[in-house]
């Protein structure tokens, strides 16, 4: 009898689960897609409608595009006086400070999805013009298309992104070439396209660099707000972890050192964070070698995560505690790290330091290395800590 009841319920549950999410889908061609962006967790249903026909706002792009392709969320940091937005760090000498996590459009602050819009900003999908970014404006097709082109391919080196939109025969180059609003529905039906293709996989890589030893907030000069801070980094890392466990956490070098707790105990507390935090690989930085060859040697020891140096040498020699690359392997790929470090880096420091320390010219050490791994994965990285020149 009790199993009869069990049967009687998971029916129940059956034919409830079967209904249409959203109640007004069911004449739209893309209602299949629209499903499975719901049952992704893309797309929300709060009053059981979707408006399939309705123009995709600005806000609502940000949010499906970010979710799509599990690009991170960011929170901005709220001050009371005005400061000006900085996109770009360009300064070598200078310092993150509130200007960079300020909101980055004033008509973005406190609207529901702001974290969204934040993050597709951040990855430069989308660029905010004299201030605004107007998220409740509807989004054309080429715009939309814009935005998930800059996603799949970058912005760093000139890319014809409408010829390689239609390289992607899931991705309709045609529509999203038009002047004209996006419709939800086609927009749902775009990015199902990339959630259903088993052959898209997406790997996020969380790069920090120049810790320089911050454990705690600090106040860059002239600033009035602090910034920064190993646990609001782990806070980020842990909830990206939480939805993209496809994951990789580098650090591209100088985390140790150069604060008084880090330098009083020779980098120890940092290495100890990293440790806690789970990160895959760390290069060696120029200020990894403010102490003395044998503290890098302690440190190395100590971490849970390689220490890389692919164009390191002492006394000639590859360091046993040094790697040139690893290899790790996501969603079934294989995917080589390789460390490079400047190779100007002994001026950086006192020469007792680096007694005995020789850098190959980095970029005939990427070569070298770059011919024995690329035969042997799928992807090869470079974690690279240059001062300039970078190719």
């Amino acid at each position: 009898m009790l199993r009869s009841k069990f049967v009687l319920i998971a029916l129940i549950l059956v034919c409830v689960l079967s209904f249409a999410t959203f109640k007004d889908i069911a004449g739209s061609p893309y209602s299949a897609a629209i499903e499975k962006l719901h049952a992704s967790g893309i797309v929300e249903a709060f009053d059981g409608y979707f408006y399939p026909a309705e123009a995709l706002s600005r806000a609502d792009a940000a949010e499906w595009i970010v979710k799509t392709f599990k690009l991170s969320t960011i929170h901005s940091m709220k001050i009371e006086e005005e400061v000006e937005k900085k996109f770009v760090y360009t300064d070598p000498l200078g310092v993150i400070d509130e200007a960079f996590v300020v909101p980055s459009a004033k008509d973005i602050v406190d609207i529901e999805g702001e974290e969204y819009i934040e993050g597709l900003i951040k990855v430069r999908a989308e660029e905010v013009v004299n201030g605004e970014y107007r998220p409740f404006e509807p989004i054309t097709a080429a715009e939309f298309g814009l935005a998930v082109a800059k996603v799949l391919f970058g912005v760093d080196e000139p890319v014809d992104y409408e010829a390689k939109l239609r390289e992607l025969v899931y991705a309709p180059a045609e529509l999203l070439s038009l002047d004209r609003p996006l419709r939800r529905e086609e927009a749902a039906q775009i990015l199902s396209n990339f959630v259903e293709n088993p052959d898209f996989t997406i790997i996020t890589i969380l790069a920090t660099a120049d810790i320089h030893g911050h454990i705690e907030p600090y106040f860059p000069s002239g600033a009035k707000y602090p910034v920064g801070a190993v646990e609001k980094m782990a806070y980020f890392v842990n909830t990206e972890r939480a939805m993209q466990p496809n994951l990789l956490l580098l650090d591209v070098g100088d985390a140790p050192y150069n604060t008084n707790v880090a330098n009083l105990f020779e980098g120890e507390p940092v290495i100890k964070i990293m440790n806690m935090m789970g990160y895959d690989a760390m290069v060696l930085g120029n200020h990894d070698f403010d102490f003395p060859f044998n503290v890098m040697e302690r440190n190395s020891q100590l971490a849970n995560f390689p220490f890389l140096g692919a164009n390191t040498l002492y006394l000639g020699e590859s360091p046993y505690f040094l790697e040139p690359y690893i290899i790790k392997e996501i969603a079934g790929l294989k995917i080589a790290i390789v460390g490079l470090t400047d190779d100007s880096s002994a001026w950086y420091t006192h020469p007792r330091n680096v007694a005995g320390i020789t850098f190959e010219e980095q970029y005939s050490a990427a070569q070298r290395v770059l011919d024995g791994v690329s035969p042997q994965v799928d992807l090869v990285f470079a974690l690279a800590h240059l001062h300039g020149g970078n190719r």
